[in-house]
């Protein structure tokens, strides 16, 4: 992931059509106000918890494991979806 951001960092893939498609959710997904620059929110994929940690594991023998994995990604959601 962190090579992704570094290597289109300099084709301001933040202007591109999938980007744009999916900034406004991913701000919604972190919180963030509608004043805060696609640059910042572009650098911020390099840091998602989905991609960055291993994170919990579904087991199939414990069906509320799942719910407590969707708790951990489900915030970045659209930002994984984009990528």
């Amino acid at each position: 992931m962190n090579y992704f951001v570094r290597t289109n960092q300099k084709k301001q893939i933040q202007d591109s059509p999938a980007f744009q498609k999916y900034v406004n959710r991913i701000r919604i997904d972190f919180g963030l106000s509608d004043t805060v620059d696609d640059q910042v929110i572009f650098q911020m994929l390099a840091e998602l918890e989905t991609w960055t940690k291993k994170g919990s594991t579904v087991k199939q023998s414990r069906w509320f494991s799942w719910h407590d994995s969707a708790h951990d990604h489900l915030k970045e959601w659209w930002a994984s979806r984009m990528i």
